[in-house]
This record gives structure tokens, C-alpha cells and sequence, in this order.
């Protein structure tokens, strides 16, 4: 029933042409709790593989380590990256998705005969990010606004292949990979990402 009522919702709110800051916001719970639903079926995952950077602001971050990493410009945390060279998943093959902040989720394979590291890790996903929202760029007919042209900080929707919606690349830092095993046999990578 929740479904039935965000997909009128958002068919009533496409038919208004004014895009106002309200309708940004309700667009982005909409494509929330789509993609909360699309996974349900892997369970619980196996294994949840954190994403740390060690810093030296011990005021903000006591234990010493920032518990997210930049997707954007992962090479800032590359050298601080904890567990950085060390093997997490020793599966050749797994399959990735981003659906955050997607309408429309992404997967793709990621293959290393000597499974995955955090940073073989964080630096696949990266690039795969800067993949979709370049793609997202390319195909959508309502553009990204600039920052300055924004009524709100976050980024709007835009409707291009993916459907990117809430934040812009710079805004996401991967903090933990969900490890699962799909009924297929698969091993499916889910990713927490903050913004």
C-alpha cells in the first residue's frame, strides 16, 4: 500500500511543472524508501566491512579514526585508509550496488584474483560512482543546478539514466560494505554510504 501511495505521489507531483523546494524534499523520501526495498530479499549480511581513515583530530574523533572515507577524491584517504592493503573478501567475483542517492540502482562486477582489499575497495566503488553521475549528467534532460542557483543545498533531481537525487558526489563517503550471499550464489556488496 505504501508503495501504491508514493507512486500516485510522485505521478501527482511530476504532473506539476514548479519544482519548489518541497517537492525536492518529498521526491528524495519517495527515492528513499524505494531503494530501502529493493535488496530486502539478501537478509542479514555475512560480514559488514568497516571504512576508517586515521587522523590526528582526536577533539572530533576521540578514538582517532574518521569512520567514513571520501568517495569523490578517495585518494586524500588512501594513505590513512585502515586495513588499506589488507584482504576483507577473499571471493574473486562480487557484484556491487549503488543505490544511494539513486532512484534507479547500479551493479556492476568487480573481479581480482586475489579477492579485495579496503582499498582496492574503495577505489573500484569511487570510480563507479564518478561513472554514474556522469552518466546521470549526460542523459538527463533537467540538468544539476549550480550550487549558487540552489534554493536548498542539496543537489535536485535530475532524470537521467539513474535518477540521482539529495547530493552531490562530493557530498558521499562510503563507511561500511554489507557483505551478502545472494540465493543465486552470488556475493552482493551493499553499500552504506553517508552524506
Amino acid at each position: 500500500m505504501k508503495r501504491i501511495l508514493a507512486i500516485v505521489l510522485l505521478f501527482v507531483l511530476t504532473a506539476c511543472s514548479h519544482q519548489s523546494k518541497e517537492r525536492q524534499q518529498i521526491d528524495s523520501l519517495i527515492a528513499l524508501e524505494q531503494s530501502k526495498h529493493t535488496y530486502d530479499e539478501l537478509g542479514e549480511p555475512q560480514a559488514v566491512i568497516p571504512f576508517g581513515v586515521i587522523t590526528s583530530d582526536r577533539e572530533i574523533f576521540a578514538d582517532g579514526i574518521v569512520p567514513w572515507a571520501n568517495l569523490a577524491n578517495p585518494e586524500e584517504d588512501l594513505p590513512q585508509l585502515v586495513s588499506k592493503d589488507m584482504v576483507v573478501i577473499y571471493d574473486t567475483v562480487v557484484t556491487v550496488v549503488i543505490d544511494y542517492p539513486l532512484t534507479n540502482p547500479y551493479e556492476f562486477r568487480l573481479i581480482s584474483p586475489d579477492g579485495f582489499t579496503c582499498g582496492k575497495l574503495l577505489t573500484a566503488i569511487s570510480k563507479q560512482y564518478k561513472f554514474v553521475y556522469a552518466e546521470e549528467e549526460k542523459t538527463a534532460t533537467i540538468k544539476t543546478l549550480p550550487v549558487e542557483q540552489r534554493e536548498i543545498l542539496n543537489r535536485n533531481t535530475t532524470n537521467g539514466k539513474y535518477g540521482i537525487w539529495g547530493h552531490d558526489l562530493t557530498d558521499l563517503d562510503l563507511s561500511e560494505v554489507h557483505v551478502h550471499k545472494a540465493p543465486d550464489g552470488r556475493i552482493v556488496l551493499l553499500l552504506q554510504v553517508e552524506s
